[in-house]
Order: C-alpha cells, then structure tokens, then sequence
C-alpha cells in the first residue's frame, strides 16, 4: 500500500463536498460561472 498524505486523501474533489464555508464555495462557484478566475484563487 502506498503512503498518502491525509490532507491528500481527504480533500474535497467537488465543491457540494466542501463542509462549513458556504461563503467560500458560492465565492469561487461565481467566479468560475464568470469566467473570471483570479490568479490568487489558484
């Protein structure tokens, strides 16, 4: 079995998945909806 970092295994893949930061996850979902990804996001 290979080693895999628990921050790794364990991150959100999609954003419904994402607990706790509804403001975060409506904040990236419209700018993606935009079109207009800004550099600090990444």
């Amino acid at each position: 079995m290979s080693y895999l970092v628990l921050a790794r295994k364990w991150r959100p893949q999609r954003f419904e998945e994402v607990v706790g930061q509804p403001h975060v996850v409506q904040t990236l979902t419209n700018a993606i909806s935009a079109e207009r990804i800004a550099h600090a996001y990444l």
